[in-house]
């Protein structure tokens, strides 16, 4: 690639909360290889607190946290204004409706504005389309972390945009077949977008119709989590339910490894990059046809599955993704191959290029 990056001195990230898992650890992933590249790296916080990044106190990293409770917070936008005035960036990089406005509108004319695209966003309303067309005229470049992403770009924005998918956030080994118990996993926020209860209700009539031996490790947080257990005492499975909270990536890892399969529900998103972590890790995916699945090969060799968004349907490929011909160490190392194509490193740099 172009090694022009290297001659810029500063950029700024501007993101709005890390309420959202997947732009946290892309947000991550882009200091830890920023900071390497440029004098100054300068992450602004829009709303909330930074905890939940848990990034590393690098000495070329300036952190700016605003608090802002309103979209037209005029308070917030100047004190914004000025962060990036002083900062002098060569590059703004911004994901999420509020901070893509906000930015256009106060960026110097020396910066180039990048907005990323990390979802299909079917909450957003026709008057955010409009302002975020209007305001993309000061915006350089669109990226989009997925074909569904840079559908929706076109449509709502007249503006093409690049597919660059979120990388990898943590390194892996090469999986192994041995020790590996027939488990499903469920990773991701308890919210309605995710759709845990299908996970669940799959889980139920995979225990009715196939075996009796499976567990399912319910591995994230939010405003479902007691209706999801209670959901699972309803059922009648709550003793095959575990539910974890949050971990961290190298327990995440570490219990892909140990089970087969991933089972994501997503009503819509962009790119899930636990479905990427968990192919890596050498599991199996059940998923609905959501954001990013074109990454993946569909291909059976690998055990990557498209199916329909119901109880019966995903039990019966959860059942399947357990076959015995999924479960060699060839078919593990094809799909261990997939990481190579989500470099952290090579990713954060193309989206600079």
């Amino acid at each position: 690639m172009n090694n022009s990056c290297y001659n810029y001195k500063n950029i700024v990230l501007v993101i709005d909360s890390f309420s959202h898992g997947g732009i946290q650890q892309v947000y991550k992933v882009l200091i830890d290889k920023y900071v390497k590249i440029f004098n100054s790296v300068t992450l602004i916080v829009i709303k909330g607190s930074t905890s939940d990044l848990k990034y590393k106190n690098y000495p070329n990293l300036i952190v700016k946290k605003l608090n802002a409770k309103r979209f037209l917070d005029l308070k917030n936008i100047f004190r914004l204004r000025k962060i990036i005035k002083l900062s002098k960036p060569e590059i703004i990089i911004t994901s999420i409706f509020r901070v893509q406005i906000w930015t256009a509108l106060v960026k110097p004319k020396y910066s180039n504005l990048i907005w990323m695209e990390q979802n299909v966003y079917k909450h957003r309303g026709k008057f955010q389309w409009l302002l975020m067309r209007l305001f993309s005229v000061r915006v350089k470049k669109i990226i989009a972390v997925c074909n569904e992403c840079k559908e929706l770009t076109k449509v709502k924005l007249k503006r093409d945009a690049s597919v660059i998918p979120n990388p990898l956030t943590f390194k892996l080994s090469k999986p192994k077949v041995a020790n590996r118990l027939d488990d499903f996993v469920f990773i991701g926020r308890l919210v309605a977008q995710k759709n845990p209860e299908l996970a669940i209700q799959s889980f139920a009539e995979f225990l009715k119709s196939y075996q009796t031996e499976s567990y399912l490790h319910i591995v994230g947080d939010g405003e479902l989590i007691d209706s999801l257990k209670s959901l699972t005492e309803t059922l009648g499975i709550k003793n095959f339910c575990l539910f974890y909270g949050w971990i961290d990536n190298l327990e995440v890892n570490k219990l892909l490894s140990q089970c087969k399969t991933l089972v994501s529900t997503s009503n819509f998103g962009g790119m899930e990059i636990v479905r990427l972590e968990a192919v890596a890790s050498g599991c199996t995916v059940v998923t609905t046809n959501t954001g990013g699945t074109h990454f993946f090969t569909t291909k059976t060799d690998v055990g990557f599955k498209v199916i329909k968004p119901d109880p019966k349907t995903f039990a019966k490929n959860m059942y399947e993704s357990l076959d015995k011909k999924y479960w060699t160490q060839e078919m593990l190392n094809q799909r261990f191959l997939i990481s190579k194509r989500f470099n952290s490193e090579l990713i954060a740099l193309e989206i600079l290029a």
